[in-house]
């Protein structure tokens, strides 16, 4: 069983949680981020919640934190 649910569910309101890219069937990114909305100085999108660095689009998220595996 897998808690991966579509990106488009994700939630959008600063919480931390665990995405991933997949192409192709493979796994090229995964790690915990956080949705960050558009302003003036910059794009909406999701950002390492660790580095701050923008990532690429993921195409998954899970819940993060204890009891979610």
């Amino acid at each position: 069983m897998t808690n991966w649910r579509p990106i488009g569910s994700a939630p959008k309101g600063g919480r931390e949680v665990t995405v991933r890219r997949t192409v192709a069937g493979r796994t090229t990114y995964e790690g915990v981020a956080v949705w960050q909305p558009g302003t003036a100085q910059r794009q909406e999108g999701w950002i390492d919640a660790r580095s701050g660095e923008r990532l690429p689009e993921p195409t998954q998220w899970k819940a993060t934190g204890l009891g979610h595996p």
